[in-house]
């Protein structure tokens, strides 16, 4: 079988390479302002910054200011954090994951969990599933959960389907209730509709919805009114929904390379009616390269969910630039 079928979850996974380094944000929102830390791998050694972004109301821009340089990541204690940033969770889960000591437990405990989570996916226990998601959340993000924790035990399982080692009603069950387990989870995050709208869509044909929804309960707990519209739906019915809602940011997954036909004439489409930013993710574009020319794009073997909520950010950032300039 193809390792094609792996996707499950990796579809949308977006990466963006600054020089050599890739930076990572936490971020922690003070009225209009937010504070977090940066860290920029050089020559292999990771160093952190406090930095502040301001947040321009009346121009729609924001402003990076560095408040202080903290070091290599690893030796970052709390009491170099200014007194009024110390106790936000991020700033203390970065000081956490950057702690060698700290950093092992955690790979115990993730080894563990992982193990757990296995089995309740491959029993098809929604609920148990969901326990051990909770009893995650004192060690790790909503973030770190899907991409430490789910992602790696969706892989095992399509790597043990490929190797016949599970039949494929078990990667059926499992894949069906890693959706259920989604879906609990973003049952419990508070919503709002006064926020930015991203539409999630896949062209006609690709049935892979599973990251999708991983996205959608990561925007969800970010702030962001997110439609998912995943997976294939006929590509009048994504123009005519892009009509009645006005999404700020399109995102679109597309997971077999098969569909990636598809991909480019639902874009050319959008792009022929509409003028919103347009992401385009999944493992099929590690298949083919130069295509979607202007879209932003991805190959998804090396990222994480924070790589896609950067970019997410930057779009948007982008979009009201241009609608402040216009």
């Amino acid at each position: 079988m193809s390792k094609l079928h792996l996707a499950h979850y990796h579809s949308w996974s977006l990466v963006e390479k600054v020089s050599t380094s890739y930076i990572y944000e936490y971020y922690h929102l003070i009225s209009n302002n937010m504070v977090y830390i940066r860290s920029k791998r050089v020559k292999g050694i990771e160093y952190a910054y406090l930095v502040k972004s301001e947040w321009n109301a009346h121009g729609k821009t924001s402003r990076q200011q560095t408040i202080k340089y903290l070091g290599r990541a690893s030796d970052v204690e709390l009491e170099d954090i200014p007194t009024q940033y110390r106790q936000d969770p991020k700033i203390l889960s970065f000081i956490s994951e950057h702690s060698p000591r700290d950093l092992n437990k955690k790979k115990i405990l993730v080894k563990d969990f992982s193990e757990k989570l296995y089995l309740s996916l491959a029993s098809g226990d929604v609920g148990n599933a969901t326990g051990i998601y909770e009893g995650t959340k004192n060690v790790l993000s909503l973030e770190e959960f899907y991409d430490k924790i789910l992602k790696p035990v969706m892989y095992d399982i399509g790597m043990k389907w490929e190797k016949s080692e599970i039949d494929v009603a078990t990667e059926h069950v499992s894949t069906n209730t890693a959706y259920g387990l989604v879906a609990a989870i973003n049952e419990r995050i508070s919503k709002s509709d006064n926020r930015e709208k991203i539409l999630l869509c896949c062209p006609e044909g690709e049935l892979h919805g599973l990251s999708a929804s991983v996205i959608e309960s990561v925007l969800e707990s970010r702030g962001y009114r997110v439609f998912n519209a995943t997976p294939s739906i006929p590509t009048d019915s994504i123009i005519a929904f892009i009509r009645n809602t006005e999404p700020d940011l399109i995102m679109i997954s597309i997971t077999l390379p098969d569909n990636i036909k598809a991909g480019e004439r639902l874009v050319k489409r959008i792009r022929s009616e509409f003028s919103i930013p347009i992401l385009v993710g999944g493992l099929a574009i590690s298949f083919r390269k130069g295509i979607f020319h202007g879209i932003v794009t991805s190959n998804p073997q090396e990222n994480s969910i924070e790589d896609v909520l950067r970019l997410v950010r930057s779009s948007l950032r982008k979009e009201r630039t241009i609608a402040s300039i216009s």
